[in-house]
């Protein structure tokens, strides 16, 4: 799902088609799903129904989580006219630096918060949060060090699975 609402804000949607997408999103409404696009239909409806039943879940416990990652490098080669650091830095009046500060900031204080979830008793679905922390694991090694590993799968992801399948380490 995350590749492609990635896909889709990198090589498909129009500016103006991302826009109504991305306030669809933040409304989380399903009558908003009457101004998207067509293709975009399925998607709005498949994110607003994972959204509900995480929703139901972790706000048992009162909490709610938020992923934010950017690939500057890769959306600026693509040509692509804004980037999530600019939009940022604009948004709340910041210098690059200050910005790339900021979110490796929001970065460590994601790991923190659901590494200090994974240790509190809870009466939220352990396989839920176990599900929730696997994918932060995968999008912390697809994305390392402002990689995209989805682009670059040779170099950033082939070394892992290389480790990971042909050569584990032995217990």
């Amino acid at each position: 799902m995350i590749s492609i609402i990635d896909d889709t804000y990198d090589a498909y949607g129009t500016v103006e088609e991302l826009e109504v997408f991305t306030e669809a999103i933040q409304r989380w409404d399903i009558s908003e799903i009457d101004r998207l696009p067509e293709y975009m239909k399925p998607l709005y409806s498949a994110l607003l129904n994972l959204y509900k039943q995480f929703d139901e879940e972790l706000s048992k416990e009162g909490r709610s989580y938020a992923v934010y990652y950017a690939k500057e490098a890769v959306e600026k080669e693509r040509g692509q006219i804004a980037t999530g650091i600019e939009l940022y830095m604009k948004d709340n009046g910041m210098t690059k630096e200050e910005t790339t500060d900021k979110l490796l900031e929001m970065v460590s204080n994601a790991w923190k918060d659901s590494n200090e979830e994974c240790l509190r008793p809870t009466s939220s679905s352990k396989e839920i949060l176990l599900r929730i922390l696997n994918f932060e694991r995968l999008i912390d090694i697809v994305y390392k060090g402002n990689e995209d590993g989805y682009t670059q799968a040779q170099k950033v992801l082939k070394p892992h699975i290389i480790s990971f399948f042909i050569d584990p380490i032995k217990v």
